[in-house]
């Protein structure tokens, strides 16, 4: 995201009353097993970007909250840009190749990617909570949402925009996933940071003489969170790792049943092991 700034005009680079700020130096950032915040300053204006992804649902959000602490007006120009690039996931040979690149288009509004290799299925819908002032598309990579605001001294502004992915209904659900679940922003991440609480603060506990023993077995607890995953064909299973294992693997889960079982994820560990149970060929598991 970028802002251009001004002193009560709207900004205007042509006339030498604009600033330009790309928001990609954070004065604090912050990570929780639920979000991460950007706190940026620039002049008189404080901005709080805060991001994190739905549970259980293929959609990233992103809100910027700016803020004018100032006893003037400042004139905004916000540019929210989406960068494209859809690839298949490690290990993934589909019969017909892998895919290389997509299109982009606009539609209601949003910015919508289709992939070259499956463009009826796998789709990649990017928009916001308000309508832009304008749209652009630079090809098939990089698409650009901007929107304009004047704030009075004290005044807070908030944008919203969702990222919605699908890889079996195509672009059509993508969007409607994300025109559905963008107005309950608030309360998705809401729902996400008690889940954590639940599973790191109200879930089993390691009671021990070494209290750092006993924090990292909450942690560990909130990581297994993390790592659970569901998918139509397999049902409920946790992944070998993030970001690069985000697989269902056999070892990985044998090896962590005795610690998933006092953890309280008693029904997953068991549909994880009976995934390779289904699939064991001549005596082996995959």
């Amino acid at each position: 995201m970028s802002l251009i700034t001004s002193l009560g005009d709207i900004p205007d680079p042509r006339r030498g009353n604009a600033q330009r700020h790309d928001l990609l130096d954070a004065e604090r950032f912050t990570q929780t097993f639920a979000d991460v915040t950007f706190e940026h300053r620039l002049g008189s204006l404080a901005g709080t970007r805060r991001d994190f992804a739905v549970q259980d649902a293929p959609v990233l959000f992103t809100a910027l909250a700016l803020r004018n602490d100032g006893d003037t007006p400042q004139s905004v120009r916000l540019t929210f840009s989406a960068f494209f690039d859809l690839k298949d996931a490690w290990f993934v040979h589909p019969e017909s190749g892998r895919n290389q690149g997509q299109r982009l288009v606009v539609e209601r509004e949003r910015l919508v990617a289709r992939a070259h290799r499956a463009p009826d299925r796998w789709a990649v819908a990017v928009g916001g909570d308000q309508p832009p002032q304008s749209i652009s598309l630079a090809g098939d990579t990089v698409g650009q949402l901007v929107y304009a605001a004047t704030l009075a001294p004290g005044a807070e502004h908030v944008w919203t925009f969702a990222v919605a992915a699908e890889y079996e209904k195509g672009a059509q659900t993508a969007i409607d996933r994300l025109d559905a679940l963008l107005p309950r922003h608030d309360a998705l991440l809401a729902e996400k940071g008690e889940l954590y609480q639940r599973v790191a603060v109200q879930g089993p506990r390691l009671h021990c003489p070494d209290p750092t023993l006993a924090a990292a077995f909450a942690l560990a607890l909130a990581n297994m969170q993390l790592l659970e995953a569901e998918s139509l064909a397999l049902g409920r299973y946790f992944y070998a790792g993030l970001e690069n294992f985000p697989f269902w693997f056999s070892n990985d889960g044998a090896y962590s049943t005795a610690g998933l079982l006092a953890a309280g994820y008693g029904d997953v560990v068991k549909n994880h092991l009976r995934i390779g149970q289904r699939l064991a060929e001549a005596g082996r598991v995959p």
